[in-house]
Formats: C-alpha cells, sequence, structure tokens
C-alpha cells in the first residue's frame, strides 16, 4: 500500500533519527586536544623558498594571465559568465557615483566597511582586469589612498584587518602596476605596519589580538588567508616577513580545518558559515597556487571536498529556506553560491552550480561582495554530471548531521537533524535540533539566529563560559 506524504514523513522521522543516533556514537577521528595529530598541510616556506618560487608577471593572486584570457573568451560565449560579469561591470560603474570610502566603527568593528572596501575592489578591479578603463583604475587609486590612510585597520577585531588585507592586495595585484608608484609604495606600506605587523608581538602586536592564527573558528581562515594575500603582496619589499607570515598561516589554517571539514565535511557552525570560511579557503588556495603553483595539500586535506555535499543538503531545501542551526540564518541573502560553484569546477557535478541563480538578470541578481574574484574559477566550469543530490546524506563530526529529503514522491519532505555539544564556536545550548518540512513548508523550524547588534547594547553574546550572557537569549538555550 502507498503511504501518504505524513507517513512518509513519520518513517522519514524515525530513521533519521536512529540514523543520527547511530553516528553520534562514531568517534571523533581528531581533537583539538590532540592538535600535534592533526593532518598538516604541506609547509616548505622560508625565504629562499619565497623567492625562487613566487611567480613575477601579475596578475598572481587568484586570476593569472591564462585564467583572465579565458574569462574573456567566456564572457562572449557562456551566458552564466556573461550575466555575472554585467551584473558586475554595473555594479563597479555604480561604485564610480559614491563617495570613497572612510573609516567608520560600528561598536567594536568596522567589519562593515571592510567588506564594502572588498566588494568595491572586486568589483572594479575584475572590471579593470578585463577592459584596462583608466577611469576604473583612477577610482581604484583613491579607493587604496584612503584606506592606507586610515589610522589603523582595528586589529582588536582581525576579521577587519584581513579583509581589508585581501582587498588592498587584489587591488595591487589586479592593477598589475599600472598605479602610481607613490600610491603603490603607501599601499604596501599599510599592509606591512597596518596590516602583518598586528599579528606579531616582535613587530609590536598585542597576542591577544592575534589568538585566531592557530583556533578553530572561521577566523582562523579569513584572517590567515589575509596575511597570505599581504604577504604575497609586499613579498619583494619584504621577503622575511613575508615567508615566517606564510608560514605561520599555513601551519595554523589546519586547526580550524580539522573542525570544520573533517571527517565528512560537516561545518559546526552551519551552512551560512561553511560559505563564509570556505570562500576564504578558496581564495587562499587560488592564490597559492596562481603564486606558487601548488595549494600545498589543501584539496586533499580530510573532509574538504566532501562538504560541499553538506552545503549542497542543507540549502536545496522544497521551502528555498537553509537548514539552520546555531547562529546560522534561515535564508540565503545571495543569488547562487559561489563557493559551491569551485566544487562544481573541480568535479564536473551540476548540483553544484547554482545556474539558474546565476541567471538571475544583471539589475536584479543580488552578488557576494568577493563575486570578482570567484569569476576566475566560475569561467572554468564544464558540466560532466547531472547528478542528484542523495535522499540520505550522515556526516559526522563535532556536530553530527543527518539529513533525509523526500525523492521520487510529491510530498516535498525535509528532515534535518542535529547532535553535538553547545561548546562549539557559534553553537546553541540544547546542540542537538532538528528542523522537519513537508509539501515546502516548515513545520518544525530552530529559531535561528538574532542581529549581532545586540553587542552595542553592552550584551555579551560572543562568550560561551557556563555562566555567560549567551545562555540568556531564547535563541541561544535550551528553554524553548
Amino acid at each position: 500500500m502507498k503511504k501518504s506524504g505524513p507517513q512518509i514523513a513519520l518513517t522519514a522521522i524515525a530513521t533519521g533519527t536512529i540514523a543520527l543516533l547511530i553516528s553520534l556514537y562514531s568517534p571523533l577521528v581528531y581533537s583539538q586536544e590532540k592538535a600535534k595529530d592533526i593532518p598538516k598541510l604541506q609547509n616548505p616556506f622560508s625565504e629562499s623558498y619565497l623567492i625562487e618560487n613566487l611567480k613575477q608577471s601579475k596578475p598572481r593572486m587568484i586570476y593569472n594571465a591564462r585564467i583572465v584570457e579565458d574569462l574573456k573568451a567566456k564572457i562572449k560565449t557562456d551566458p552564466v559568465i556573461r550575466n555575472m560579469y554585467e551584473a558586475i561591470r554595473l555594479d563597479a560603474y555604480e561604485i564610480l557615483d559614491t563617495t570613497v570610502i572612510k573609516r567608520i566603527k560600528t561598536s567594536h568593528s568596522m567589519l562593515g566597511i571592510s567588506r564594502e572596501l572588498l566588494r568595491r575592489i572586486n568589483m572594479l578591479g575584475l572590471v579593470y582586469l578585463v577592459e584596462q578603463d583608466e577611469v576604473i583604475l583612477e577610482r581604484i587609486n583613491k579607493e587604496l589612498l584612503a584606506v592606507s590612510s586610515f589610522s589603523d585597520w582595528n586589529p582588536p577585531v582581525y576579521l577587519d584587518v584581513a579583509e581589508i588585507c585581501m582587498a588592498v592586495s587584489l587591488a595591487l595585484d589586479w592593477t598589475q602596476d599600472n598605479l602610481p608608484e607613490s600610491t603603490i609604495t603607501k599601499a604596501k606600506q599599510a599592509l606591512i605596519e597596518k596590516g602583518i605587523y598586528p599579528s606579531w608581538e616582535e613587530h609590536g602586536g598585542n597576542k591577544r589580538h592575534a589568538w585566531w592564527v592557530d583556533h578553530y573558528n572561521n577566523w582562523n581562515q579569513v584572517c590567515n588567508g589575509g596575511m597570505i594575500a599581504a604577504s604575497i603582496a609586499i613579498a619583494e619589499d619584504d621577503p622575511v616577513l613575508a615567508a615566517i607570515t606564510i608560514k605561520r598561516a599555513l601551519d595554523g589554517i589546519p586547526h580550524e580545518l580539522v573542525e570544520n571539514y573533517v571527517p565528512d565535511g560537516v561545518c559546526p557552525e552551519g551552512v551560512m558559515y561553511w560559505s563564509y570560511a570556505t570562500i576564504y579557503s578558496l581564495l587562499t588556495l587560488s592564490m597559492l597556487e596562481t603564486s606558487f603553483d601548488s595549494d600545498f595539500g589543501y584539496r586533499e586535506y580530510p573532509g574538504f571536498m566532501k562538504s560541499a555535499t553538506f552545503k549542497v543538503m542543507g540549502t536545496n531545501l522544497p521551502s528555498g529556506w537553509y537548514y539552520n542551526y546555531g547562529d546560522c540564518k534561515d535564508k540565503p541573502t545571495v543569488d547562487g553560491d559561489i563557493a559551491l560553484a569551485w566544487f562544481a569546477v573541480q568535479t564536473g557535478k551540476s548540483m553544484y552550480f547554482d545556474t539558474e541563480e546565476f541567471l538571475t538578470p544583471p539589475e536584479d541578481i543580488s552578488l557576494s561582495y568577493l563575486t570578482g574574484a570567484a569569476l576566475a574559477w566560475m569561467s572554468q566550469y564544464e558540466e560532466e554530471s547531472d547528478e542528484e543530490p542523495p535522499a540520505l546524506w550522515i556526516g559526522k563530526g563535532r556536530s553530527p548531521v543527518a539529513i533525509f529529503r523526500g525523492v521520487g514522491d510529491n510530498s516535498d519532505y525535509y528532515l534535518g537533524a542535529k547532535g553535538g555539544c553547545g561548546a562549539v564556536s557559534h553553537g546553541n545550548m540544547d546542540a542537538g535540533s532538528f528542523i522537519f518540512e513537508l509539501n515546502g513548508v516548515r513545520w518544525s523550524i530552530d529559531p535561528g539566529s538574532q542581529s549581532y547588534m545586540i553587542g552595542e547594547q553592552g550584551f555579551d553574546l560572543w562568550r560561551q563560559c557556563q555562566e555567560c550572557e549567551r545562555w540568556e537569549l531564547l535563541t541561544k538555550n535550551n528553554h524553548g
């Protein structure tokens, strides 16, 4: 007898619960307590290695001459790339009508400013790479002079520093030494003094501001990625500083990779933070490849390639929402996933490439602020497989997850359930939770996150001690 939608759903819940319980009893392969045992990245860096292996011609960060030429060809022949480039171009010329970036702090952070700068450089920089427009070059020049003149880049919140470092480094690289020499000198000096030095005690930095160097949350990938970018940008000026900073980064990054991907690619922070952390890993490995002809083992890191399935299973829901937990939002904010697209390039699998979203009309599409960089790999995509996401997927790790999708029926059911502990980054006290959808309607929810601006009122949102204020919030505790 054919089961009804609700019967199918109940079966899914029962089966999913059993599967999740089984996964909870599977021991972790690695733990932060045994940091010496975690898989490492290859790390040959020294001053001599850097000098001998660093590419001299620019661009050399994410793009190189071949990738730029391939992109130009794809803009003419590939509907997706043409559409995305036109959207970027629209953004770039709209930026020309805005005021130059200013140093504005909101509470303790200026992340809004650093990301706006990174967005501007992505849009302006890519258009300059393709068209060599002098008007665009002049605006990039003004942005670099402005940010280089900031009093500091806010080292107490090193995400700010890292994202500014990424923006300034890409701007210097993608303009291929066509900026005024005075601007190049000032920007490189700022990268050293306001970007890299504050992360080194030996150069006057505060050790408390560089806690992320070998930490196990997304700050690690973002901040170390920014330091690698800055190091490549200033390598000819200070090869010793560049080499030791890249070496430190490649030693530190695995502490987050093991947390975020081992063993099956489940991100403890949820699918939204998977995108944030992973896009920085992709920027990092891409610039390492174009600068040194190696990703130093990034691709082969346990669970890294598997993580694409975690992301697609957590976002490909009948309702169009995310499977959210922890501080993850429940709805997407951009059209198409540029990080997931990298995995599509590596595997040829269309389920990782959001063609429909990427074809949203240029005037309507919501772009990620890193889309300019992402077009480097998106332009290399060739479909080889139309494989569908699995009906059942279980991933082990610090926050084990079991996901069931309705396949081959009209019920559109979806069950996502997780275990784990509340001590993970961005975690909730309830630790285990689930969401359920039937007929495209979400019947069981995770209340999700609240605005991070609550910190402006003096609320301590981020500390996770037993008595910390974080657990007073209904969205974070286990009372509701």
